[in-house]
């Protein structure tokens, strides 16, 4: 006798559904014991197949989780919000994602309630503010910084916001409208000056970090993925950062161990080679160069202090060059 299958792509189902799909009682429990079928929550169950295909990607694995906590909840205008939604987008964090699901409505009479491993929240959700990814709804990228920036630390909302940014996610213009729309909203001027402050141009969590400890330090702000000439014009290079308001440029370049780690040895032993000429090239322009990691950026004082001796060098390279 042929075994009930769920077809792939079902994704998590009431119990009551299992009947459709062939499942007796007798047969549902044994699928259950030998993993086939997986209990996601009281009453909601989704084929290990399709559990396996959602844990390929974080976002999809998330998402899986969402969709399974509506059905459980037994409300359709649920969506996924905060730290949930910012998972299923893909934004970067700072620190590793909380486990537990953010979800909202705006259905009348519903409260906010916080259970073992998920917050339901009651506030308004224009039709404009939620979109589908993976399956499941959730806030936009703009109504989702909105609400991080509006809770969160600085530094964390900033690094959410780059992270949108530079995905295309959100746009500076979409920050601009939603903050006007939610004028008077609790926690508004605290992401005001998040989202206004976040810049398109960083390319990675360690620049979002630097970024902020540079502003938080009073270091003048560089501009950010500038191309820089060498062999004499016949070639440039994208730097993380440039200051060019001293007659010698000054390249900032914040090491992430990403840049070098390749798919393997070899792969790895290209990418340190062609840094090390990279930076020579960069060398031969004449200009400072500062590099920093991770210890510098978790250590803002140490990154100014760093960032202003590179910067100084630089000023006084200057004069001993153009002096008469």
């Amino acid at each position: 006798m042929l075994e009930p299958l769920v077809p792939l792509g079902t994704g998590p189902f009431l119990r009551r559904r299992a009947a459709e799909f062939g499942f007796t009682h007798a047969t549902l429990r044994t699928a259950v014991r030998r993993n086939r079928i997986i209990v996601l929550r009281r009453g909601v169950l989704v084929s290990a197949e399709d559990r396996a295909a959602a844990a390929a990607a974080p976002e999809t694995l998330h998402a899986q989780d969402i969709q399974a906590l509506r059905l459980a909840l037994h409300r359709q205008n649920v969506v996924a919000a905060g730290t949930s939604a910012a998972q299923i987008l893909g934004l970067d964090f700072l620190d590793r994602p909380p486990p537990a699901l953010i979800v909202c409505t705006d259905d009348p009479g519903v409260s906010g309630t916080h259970k073992n491993d998920y917050y339901l929240r009651s506030a308004p959700l224009p039709a404009e503010h939620v979109i589908r990814r993976h399956g499941v709804p959730l806030t936009s990228g703009e109504r989702t910084l909105l609400d991080l920036a509006s809770a969160l630390p600085f530094k964390q909302s900033v690094v959410f916001a780059e992270s949108a940014l530079r995905q295309g996610l959100a746009t500076k213009a979409g920050f601009d409208a939603i903050l006007d729309a939610a004028e008077g909203r609790p926690g508004i001027e605290q992401a005001r000056k998040a989202l206004t402050f976040a810049s398109p141009w960083t390319q990675s969590v360690l620049e979002s970090v630097s970024h902020v400890g540079m502003y938080e330090k009073g270091v003048i702000l560089p501009k950010w993925q500038q191309a820089v000439i060498v062999n004499g014009g016949e070639d440039a290079y994208l730097v993380d950062c440039l200051w060019d308001h001293l007659p010698i440029l000054v390249i900032g370049e914040a090491d992430g161990t990403e840049k070098s780690v390749g798919v393997d040895r070899l792969d790895t032993v290209r990418r340190i080679r062609a840094e090390r000429h990279r930076h020579g090239q960069l060398l031969d322009t004449g200009a400072e160069i500062i590099r920093w990691g991770w210890y510098e950026a978790n250590n803002p004082e140490i990154l100014a202090a760093k960032i202003n001796a590179g910067l100084a060098r630089a000023l006084e390279r200057s004069r001993g060059r153009f002096s008469v």
